[in-house]
């Protein structure tokens, strides 16, 4: 993944040093296509580059997923520009077996890449609230938001949000979308109350927030 990376960012700069020649009339429409190809490498340098930040981030025994969390969103907010926080209530450690946390670290990996390629977020933030009979997960954003009456195909495309449902049914919880244009975006994952004896219930309806 490294030295993909470093192809594209090379492709990348190489394409840009030529839109500059060809923009004299009988090239501008090189020059045009040259700028798409540029776009199109720099935002795959951009995905690789966060890939590899997201294959690198394991959960240490010692700090859990709290810990998992807040060295991801230091690397993802000095990667991106976007101030990225973390607010824990109780103890995950406690209250979250070892396959939920893996499978929540991965949601909020990709929920914060669907924030930097989509939302035009100044601000995210992640919280986990393990404080209550059943754990919960939000990511929320202050970007541009969307649609959800149009969001249909967006679930199966461009948004990643199939790939987090796969995960969230994974372990038994419920994923939910909060959004409307303007008004920034939240992902919310609910997980199972954890009954005596390691079984859990099955998660009670919650209303969206917006």
């Amino acid at each position: 993944h490294d030295s993909l990376a470093q192809v594209l960012g090379v492709i990348h700069l190489r394409l840009r040093a030529l839109e500059g020649p060809a923009t004299d009339g009988a090239t501008h429409t090189v020059a045009a296509e040259l700028s798409d190809i540029a776009d199109t490498a720099d935002e795959a340098y951009r995905d690789v580059r966060e890939a590899i930040l997201g294959l690198r981030e394991t959960i240490a025994e010692e700090t859990g997923l709290e810990g998992a969390l807040r060295e991801y969103l230091r690397k993802f907010s000095r990667q991106t520009g976007i101030a990225a926080s973390l607010a824990c209530e109780g103890d995950p450690k406690g209250a979250l077996p070892p396959r939920s946390e893996v499978q929540l670290l991965r949601i909020v990996q990709e929920a914060l890449t669907n924030v930097r390629k989509h939302s035009k977020a100044r601000r995210a933030v992640v919280r986990l609230d393990c404080g209550g009979p059943a754990p919960v997960l939000t990511v929320e954003d202050d970007g541009v938001g969307f649609d959800p009456a149009a969001a249909v195909a967006t679930m199966e495309g461009g948004f990643g949000l199939t790939s987090m449902r796969e995960r969230v049914e994974q372990i038994g919880a419920t994923l939910a979308v909060h959004t409307a244009p303007g008004e920034g975006t939240v992902i919310e994952v609910r997980l199972p109350h954890e009954e005596p004896g390691g079984t859990h219930s099955a998660p009670s309806a919650h209303p969206a927030r917006r």
